[in-house]
C-alpha cells in the first residue's frame, strides 16, 4: 500500500512532491492532464517562452514562492510599468492616457523563461517514476485505515490503496467531479463549490512584435478597453528584454462562449491591422479554456485581473 498519493501535479503538487523527495519519503504523484504544471502554461515564442497561465508573482505577499524561487536558483525580472497607461472607452474615439506611477502591478516579478521554468525545476526534482500522468481521479473512497483511490485513465481505470492523500486540486472542480464516499458533509461541499477557482475563468492571448514600439514612445505598454466591442479587457507588456523578445499580452474581453468561433478569425484580423500594429510574427496563443472555466463563468466567477478604478487613475 501507498504511503503517500498526490493529486494534481501543478506547482502544489509538484512542492510537495520535491519535499517529500529530499528525505526519502514513499509516495506517487498523480496527475490528470498529458503535461505537468497545472495552470502554468508556458509556451515557445522566439527564442524564450511567454506564459498563458499564471505569469507575475510579488516578493513581499508571497514569500513562500519567492523563497521557492532563490531554492530553485531561477532568474527573475521586474515588470515593465514605467510610462502611462492607455483607456479606450470608445471604439471610435482616441485612447485618453493617464499617468503610469500608480504601480499597476505592484512590484510584480516576471521568471526568465516564463512561469514553466518553474515547473521545469521542480520536475527536476521528482523522480520520473513517481509521476503519472493521464490519470484523472473519479472517486475517493475511506476504508478504515485506508483510502481507495479510483482513476480513469486511456488503457481503463485504475484503484490505489493510500495511507494518506493530498488532494492539490481547486476545492470547486473536486465537489463537482470527484465522488467522495462517506459523503462530504454538506456544508463542506457548498462551500467547495463555492469557492472561487483564481482567474478560472480568463484567457490570454501573447503578440509578438518586431520591436517595441510603445516603450519607445514612452509607453508603459498597460491599457484597458472597456467599450463593449473590446476582443482584449487588458494589455499589459510581456515582453522579455533578456531575451530580445517584443510583446505585449492580453487578457480577452471576449464571452467564453465565442473565443473558440473568434480564435481562427484572430490571426488574419491582425495581420491586416494598420502599420503601427503590424506584426513580424502572430502568435495566436489565446488559451481556450476548459469546460470548468466556462461552467466558472456561468456561475458568475469570473473577474478582470488587476481591479482598478479608472477614475481612480492620474488624467494626463
Amino acid at each position: 500500500m501507498l504511503d503517500t498519493a498526490i493529486i494534481g501535479g501543478g506547482v502544489c503538487g509538484l512542492s510537495l512532491s520535491r519535499s517529500l523527495s529530499a528525505v526519502g519519503a514513499d509516495y506517487q504523484l498523480f496527475e490528470a492532464r498529458d503535461r505537468l504544471g497545472g495552470r502554468v502554461l508556458s509556451v515557445p515564442a522566439g527564442p524564450t517562452r511567454v506564459d498563458l497561465g499564471p505569469t507575475w508573482f510579488w516578493p513581499v505577499t508571497q514569500p513562500l514562492m519567492s523563497r521557492l524561487v532563490d531554492e530553485l536558483e531561477l532568474a527573475s525580472f521586474a515588470q515593465h510599468d514605467d510610462g502611462p497607461i492607455m483607456v479606450l472607452s470608445h471604439p471610435n474615439k482616441t485612447p485618453e492616457r493617464y499617468r503610469g506611477d500608480t504601480g499597476l502591478h505592484g512590484g510584480g516579478l516576471r521568471l526568465v523563461g516564463g512561469m514553466g521554468s518553474l515547473v521545469d525545476a521542480l520536475a527536476g526534482a521528482v523522480p520520473r517514476e513517481r509521476v503519472h500522468l493521464g490519470h484523472v481521479l473519479e472517486a475517493v473512497e475511506l476504508d478504515d485505515a485506508k483510502v481507495l483511490l479510483r482513476f480513469a485513465r486511456g488503457d481503463g481505470g485504475l484503484t490505489v490503496e493510500a495511507r494518506r492523500v493530498v488532494l492539490a486540486l481547486p476545492p470547486r472542480l473536486l465537489a463537482e467531479n470527484v465522488r467522495f464516499t462517506p459523503e462530504l458533509p454538506a456544508p463542506l461541499r457548498q462551500a467547495m463549490t463555492a469557492t472561487p477557482t483564481w482567474m478560472a475563468a480568463q484567457a490570454k492571448a501573447v503578440l509578438t512584435y518586431r520591436q517595441p514600439s510603445w516603450r519607445e514612445d514612452g509607453l508603459s505598454g498597460n491599457a484597458f478597453v472597456t467599450h463593449g466591442q473590446a476582443v482584449f479587457g487588458e494589455i499589459f507588456d510581456a515582453s522579455d528584454p533578456l531575451h530580445g523578445l517584443s510583446a505585449l499580452g492580453a487578457f480577452l474581453a471576449l464571452p467564453a462562449g465565442a473565443r473558440a468561433r473568434f480564435a481562427a478569425e484572430l490571426g488574419d484580423l491582425l495581420s491586416r491591422a494598420p502599420a503601427p500594429l503590424a506584426l513580424t510574427t502572430i502568435q495566436l496563443l489565446a488559451q481556450l479554456k476548459t469546460p470548468e472555466a466556462l461552467a466558472a463563468l456561468e456561475a458568475g466567477f469570473a473577474s478582470p485581473h488587476v481591479e482598478v478604478r479608472i477614475s481612480a487613475l492620474a488624467e494626463l
